[in-house]
């Protein structure tokens, strides 16, 4: 046997303990509600699309503004005669020269056979009575860009609260599952003491099986909050514009701290910062744009016009023709139509002052209707906190006087599962209290 050999292989066999033992265990990864806020917003593709829609009608302004510049036009058209064209000229007919007589002197035939022709018409037209129409056109996209950028922050406000509340579910569900492996590990060790009672006759086989049964149900509902959690999670890497399996924990959120906001404070400031109000009033400047972009109508078109055409193989008309001169072009009578489309942008101006209103009463109603909610959120965790801690007092009693067996088990499962329905009503009032804080902030406008 080679002892060196064996020793070797041990020693080898030590070095790698050694060196993976060094190595620490992959942490996951970490987020604040903050760090989850910023990159939703950085990178949910709901808010990147509204960021885009921002972009395209910057684009479609640039575009508009290039009308008001001469446009520059080729038309070519090649051809070929299908059968023989005859230009007929009767005598005299271009008048009658005292020298040398009509002109022509005879009837004359000019015979034309078929064959490919060229004409190329190039035209360069600058717009001169159209310059007002058109600068309306880019002021109405230009208010159309203003109300893409408030569509993009109601976007924002919209997918930060969406992630706001989805942490708060997570966490939620992490303080139930965090409550279930202590229920979990208060029924093992329930089952111990009751095995040993069992065993010495002091306890019945059925107690035994109550808490094993109770021990089961516990386990089951740690495996659906186990689901949850993944499925919460699921989403939010969705909202954060990430890969939705990757891995992550939410740090936990202490109690918020006091939040105190005047009412009617509250409601200047969401009149103030709410994008919605500032979309409505974008809706009515656009319509009333509208309606001075349809009254333009009514202005006769004027171009100044510089036309050059050359004809290629074909005779007896002039190779090459240039011309300068202005083109007007107007509908006089068009049977009452612009009338018409102008009563329609007059009732979307309507419409449009309408919905500033109805958007104003919208936020005043929301807005205190967040305030009364954060205040049913605060006297909630202050009753929850006194709930809990007298819940769990009840059952460190009670299972104390168990272990003296001067209580019945019932009584120790009646309590635990009163101190785990307080401590989960406790945690659940936290998260609500920064749900509603966070629903009030949106509806105040924050950012």
């Amino acid at each position: 046997m080679n002892h060196g050999a064996g020793r070797k292989g041990i020693f080898l066999f030590v070095l790698i303990f050694i060196i993976f033992e060094g190595i620490p265990p992959a942490r996951s990864e970490t987020l604040t509600l903050e760090e989850a806020i910023r990159c939703g917003l950085d990178k949910n593709r709901q808010a990147q699309n509204a960021a885009l829609e921002v972009e395209k009608l910057e684009y479609r302004i640039a575009a508009a503004r290039t009308r008001r510049l001469p446009a520059f036009e080729l038309y070519v058209m090649e051809s070929r005669l299908l059968k023989t064209m005859d230009f007929e000229f009767k005598k005299g007919v271009f008048g009658n020269n005292p020298v040398i007589g009509p002109i022509p002197a005879e009837d004359t035939t000019i015979d034309t056979e078929p064959r490919f022709a060229t004409y190329a018409l190039a035209r360069i037209t600058q717009p001169l009575s159209q310059q007002y129409r058109i600068g309306l056109g880019i002021e109405y996209l230009e208010v159309s860009k203003d109300l893409a950028r408030e569509a993009l922050r109601i976007s924002r406000h919209t997918v930060a609260n969406e992630i706001k509340h989805n942490c708060f579910e997570i966490l939620d569900l992490q303080s139930s599952l965090e409550s279930a492996r202590d229920t979990i590990a208060f029924y093992r060790e329930l089952r111990r003491v009751v095995e040993n009672f069992v065993r010495q006759g002091t306890a019945l086989e059925v107690d035994r099986m109550e808490v094993e049964a109770n021990l089961s149900r516990a386990e089951d509902e740690k495996r659906t909050l186990e689901n949850a959690i993944r499925s919460r999670k699921e989403n939010l890497n969705r909202l954060m514009g990430r890969d939705i399996e990757r891995t992550f924990d939410i740090v936990s959120i202490p109690e918020p701290a006091p939040f105190e906001i005047d009412g009617e404070q509250a409601v200047m400031r969401a009149l103030k910062k709410r994008p919605e109000i500032e979309e409505a009033r974008l809706r009515i400047e656009q319509a009333e744009c509208g309606k001075k972009l349809k009254k333009a109508e009514y202005i006769p078109d004027l171009d100044l016009s510089l036309n050059y055409g050359r004809l290629h193989n074909v005779e007896v008309l002039p190779e090459e023709t240039a011309s300068v001169g202005l083109v007007l072009t107007w509908e006089f009578f068009d049977w009452g139509r612009k009338q018409r489309e102008l009563g329609e942008r007059e009732r979307t101006i309507l419409q449009a002052k309408n919905g500033l209103r109805e958007t104003e009463a919208l936020i005043l109603s929301d807005v205190r209707f967040r305030l009364r909610k954060m205040e049913e959120a605060r006297w909630a965790v202050d009753t929850a906190r006194l709930m809990a801690e007298a819940a769990r007092e009840r059952r460190r009693i009670t299972v104390n006087r168990y272990r003296d067996q001067s209580a019945l088990l019932k009584d120790v499962l009646e309590d635990e599962a009163s101190c785990r329905d307080e401590t989960r009503k406790f945690d659940q009032a936290v998260l609500g209290l920064w749900t509603a804080r966070a629903d009030l902030e949106k509806a105040m406008g924050e950012d």
